[in-house]
């Protein structure tokens, strides 16, 4: 268990549970909008989003010609911090076990 928790670093651990209480909290958000809300810094934000984009649904919508807006919200609403974690555990055991073979 203690092992797991050290998957993700805390500055980390702790933006990403803000991002999902703002969209649980708030529903679908844009990166600013996540900003506004949690104080993250709005390219913080992004990275995260994309990097852990398989529990977020990203929408990029152009609201002017040439400008695109990113929205998003959570795949699943009601996921946990725990439930990456658990996901990024067992993708780091499918990796370390692919790489013995």
């Amino acid at each position: 268990m203690l092992q797991v928790l050290h998957l993700l670093q805390e500055r980390t651990k702790i933006n990403l549970i803000k991002i999902i209480d703002a969209l649980k909290t708030y529903g679908q958000l844009h990166i600013r909008g996540i900003h506004r809300v949690t104080g993250i810094n709005p390219l913080t934000v992004s990275t995260l989003v994309q990097r852990y984009g398989r529990f977020f649904d990203i929408d990029v919508q152009e609201v002017v010609p040439g400008f695109g807006t990113k929205f998003v919200r959570l795949k699943n609403p009601s996921i946990t911090i725990e439930d990456i974690e658990r996901d990024i555990q067992l993708r780091k055991n499918i990796r370390n076990n692919m790489k013995v073979k």
